[in-house]
């Protein structure tokens, strides 16, 4: 059951862009990327994100690579500007550009890529799988990431932190107790 759940959350074929540093580290104070598109063959991938379900792949590092993780960028504001457009700039110059607001819609690690040079420049897609919330808050990380969102931990009596403290505590006596004994 857990495998067609998985499946589920695999998208082929996304198309990716990348600044080549981490999302948190390219994102505005909302939490959201702005990309200002100007060359034709990203022009011709943001139609194409505009024509489908106005999503595409942020990579954290570039080139992107197989393995590695990303972010699911949902697009919320699409924008033409240029001469051919309905929101055409007088004096910007020849040819489109495309501006673009995304939030996050979830991580992926990337399963399969593609590339394709188009002029000189390389496009990405990418077979990625998304996620589950239970994928990013399983094992160890897990415990550690319920004791410090815990509420209750605190130095007060009774709480989570002082039950942690008071058993270590009891095992490092027991342990010197067991030495003394030997």
């Amino acid at each position: 059951m857990a495998r067609i759940v998985r499946r589920g959350l695999r998208l082929p074929g996304l198309p990716l862009f990348s600044l080549g540093q981490p999302w948190h580290s390219v994102m505005n104070s909302e939490g959201k990327l702005a990309l200002s598109l100007y060359q034709r063959q990203y022009v011709d991938v943001a139609r194409k994100i505009l024509a489908s379900n106005k999503q595409f792949g942020y990579a954290e590092s570039y080139p992107p690579r197989e393995g590695t993780s990303g972010v699911l960028a949902l697009v919320e504001d699409f924008r033409w500007i240029g001469e051919d457009s309905e929101h055409h700039v007088p004096g910007y110059g020849s040819g489109s550009q495309v501006q673009l607001l995304s939030a996050s819609g979830g991580r992926f690690r990337i399963l399969k890529m593609s590339k394709e040079t188009v002029d000189g420049l390389e496009l990405y897609r990418a077979h990625v799988q998304l996620f589950a919330e239970r994928d990013l808050t399983r094992g160890a990380g897990a415990e550690a990431m319920a004791y410090w969102n815990d509420k209750t931990a605190g130095p007060e009596e009774g709480s989570r932190a002082t039950s942690v403290l008071t058993s270590a505590t009891r095992c490092a006596c027991a342990r010197q107790l067991q030495t003394a004994k030997s």
